[in-house]
């Protein structure tokens, strides 16, 4: 189930966050779902745009819902793709629960 939900994911984050194709936008979406977790260094690196288009890229994502920045920092924040940590969180809460079910014998 998750391994599907994951593999689904960019082509939503594709409907919520239409880019030009070949912007910086683009290129950060497209490297998602190998970097969940985005400084602004790597998104700068990643999208192989410069400052401004990297900083208007994550401020759009961000306002779009497919990232998320979590420090609440002026400097040095952090991004995280939203939906993939809400599944990864959700499968180590199942495989928890099945841990613990395993124990008990249930």
């Amino acid at each position: 189930m998750s391994a599907d939900r994951l593999r689904a994911l960019p082509a939503e984050w594709e409907v919520r966050s239409k880019w030009r194709v070949n912007g910086a936008g683009a290129a950060l979406l497209a490297a998602l779902p190998s970097n969940p977790v985005l400084t602004f260094e790597l998104a700068e690196e990643l999208s192989a745009s410069n400052a401004a288009s990297t900083h208007a890229a994550l401020d759009r994502l961000d306002r779009d819902g497919v990232t998320h920045e979590i420090t609440g920092r002026q400097k040095n924040k952090v991004w995280v793709v939203s939906d993939m940590m809400d599944e990864l969180d959700d499968l180590s809460k199942r495989i928890g629960d099945q841990v613990l079910a395993d124990r008990s014998g249930t």
